[in-house]
């Protein structure tokens, strides 16, 4: 898999590390952290989306599930929407849930996915290669 494809899958993947109902269980302050400032809300724009589309990574169903979460997303970080930033916020919105219901779908689908389990087993070998090399360097 060429290296720029794998970039952008385990880009795609791993912003799904941050968004899901998992973070629920989280502490209130880690919450407000993921939701409102950790959150890359980039790779949802449509250019990677279409790019993955594109390579098969993802479907048509998956698209529209990103397409959705950016547009509730939008929604909830307008300067229109006079909404206080909280944990609090993130546990009862109905924005929130719906983000995180997509989002739980999509990484399950990616979970399953042969591209996707390629690339991280790309770069898993890759960083155990560059451990190697520390270690051979620093011994």
């Amino acid at each position: 898999m060429k290296k720029n494809i794998r970039e952008k899958i385990l880009a795609f993947y791993s912003a799904f590390n941050y968004c899901g109902s998992f973070i629920l269980q989280l502490p209130d302050e880690d919450i407000e952290l993921i939701a409102f400032e950790d959150y890359c809300w980039g790779n949802f724009m449509d250019k990677p989306i279409e790019e993955l589309f594109e390579l098969k990574v993802i479907n048509e169903d998956i698209v529209k599930k990103v397409k959705r979460i950016r547009i509730l997303s939008e929604h909830i970080f307008s300067p229109d929407n006079q909404i206080e930033f909280s944990a609090e916020y993130v546990k009862t919105s109905k924005e929130w849930k719906e983000i995180f219901n997509l989002a739980d779908k999509i990484k399950s689908y990616l979970e399953n996915s042969n591209r996707v389990r390629q690339a991280l087993k790309e770069e898993e070998k890759i960083e155990q290669y560059v451990l190697e090399i520390y270690i051979i360097f620093n011994d």
